[in-house]
């Protein structure tokens, strides 16, 4: 029972594997973050049960350096969602500086002998006055390395509700209906498990503070420990994936519990933020427009039109012309040049300006000429095509 959790999550990274690993290897990431945290869940379950120490010895405090990866490695997910092809960066290593600065600061309590590592967390689960700072730490105390793992992952979280939002606000970036649908079934996946930790967490360093007459940080005590209750909080995660089969196998379905429950979240935020404002949905006719558009990419022959979608999916033009105009709020040829700037940036992060002009470019991404791409990869990006290379590639 206590490590139903953690097979339960170990079954969901291999059906993932399984599921996604031919169209996306970029799902190495998530396996990773969901093995990480299913070791995280069983360190707290151990502390909480007081039983199995020598399992309880072998992850407690190691794993820490391995937890403070989790927000880099997600944000390494969705990038590789967004962008068919991520290029490594030097800032890139930035992220690993906590969990580098934990390893490091852990080095003692990692050179000491196993059967000392036993008796010591024994220790430390059942008798609240051991200090956990008795193999002495290099940087920083251990009582402080424990609210770094949750405040680099609450921190980065934070910076994914607003990640997400502002590439398609800034239209920088071109995201495709279905990996936004996963990066929305995500996202939700997050709030389910990091709002009750957090709210857990603050709970457990209130009855903490209280006992210590200060303010003490914890994630485990009295108020948690042989308490059945905290088994059943392990089990959100593994349970919030299953609600969403589609990001599980692959399935093309949308209609699960979590588009619902993203979708309510949605509604009720714009209801608060807008007044009694209505917002406009998406109909059943954008949703074929846009289809058509992310299938067939039409938008790469120089004549494409308003009656070329018209034609193709039968819907007549007015209908068409209102989609765009007033529920996507952005006119056609606006909406058309977008489209084609992002293919032709695509294209240029693959390399094609090696071997190939920027007019070729230009004629691939369905301009007419190389001065109306210039006009609209400025419009987009604010600078010019050679710019954009220099600065970018």
């Amino acid at each position: 029972m206590i490590y139903t959790s953690m097979l339960l999550l170990l079954l969901i990274a291999i059906i993932l594997l399984i599921n996604h690993w031919n169209q996306h290897k970029g799902i190495v990431f998530l396996v990773f973050v969901i093995l990480v945290a299913s070791i995280r869940l069983l360190t707290f379950l151990l502390i909480n049960v007081q039983t199995d120490f020598e399992v309880l010895a072998l992850i407690f405090l190691h794993t820490d350096p391995l937890v403070c990866l989790i927000g880099p490695t997600l944000l390494y997910y969705f990038k590789s969602l967004i962008f068919p092809k991520m290029v490594f960066k030097p800032a890139m290593l930035l992220h690993l500086i906590p969990a580098l600065l934990v390893c490091i600061n852990t080095l003692p309590f990692y050179s000491v002998p196993f059967a000392d590592k036993v008796t010591f967390v024994t220790q430390v689960v059942l008798d609240d006055s051991v200090d956990v700072d008795s193999f002495s730490p290099l940087l920083f105390s251990y009582k402080f390395q424990k609210a770094i793992p949750p405040i680099i992952s609450i921190s980065y979280f934070l910076f994914f509700l607003n990640y997400g939002p502002k590439l398609k606000r800034e239209g920088n970036v071109y995201i495709k209906k279905k990996v936004s649908l996963l990066i929305n079934r995500m996202m939700t996946i997050l709030a389910i498990c990091i709002i009750p930790a957090v709210l857990l967490v603050a709970y457990s360093s209130y009855q903490a503070s209280i006992r210590a007459n200060e303010f003490t940080f914890a994630y485990a005590n009295i108020a948690f420990k042989n308490n059945s209750y905290f088994y059943l909080f392990t089990l959100i995660m593994p349970i919030s994936f299953f609600l969403s089969p589609s990001l599980l196998y692959g399935e093309t379905d949308s209609r699960n519990k979590l588009d619902r429950i993203y979708n309510d979240l949605k509604i009720l935020l714009n209801s608060e933020s807008g007044g009694g404002s209505k917002t406009i949905t998406k109909s059943d006719d954008l949703d074929r427009i846009l289809f058509f558009i992310e299938d067939s990419k039409p938008y790469l022959n120089n004549n494409f039109s308003l009656h070329d979608i018209s034609r193709a999916i039968n819907i007549p033009h007015v209908r068409v012309t209102n989609c765009f105009n007033k529920q996507l709020k952005i006119s056609f040829p606006i909406y058309r040049n977008r489209l084609r700037v992002q293919y032709a940036t695509s294209m240029l992060r693959d390399g094609a300006h090696l071997h190939m002009s920027i007019e070729g470019i230009a004629m691939k991404s369905g301009f007419k000429s190389a001065s109306t791409f210039y006009m609209a990869f400025k419009s987009e990006y604010g600078v010019t095509p050679i710019d954009w290379i220099k600065e970018n590639l």
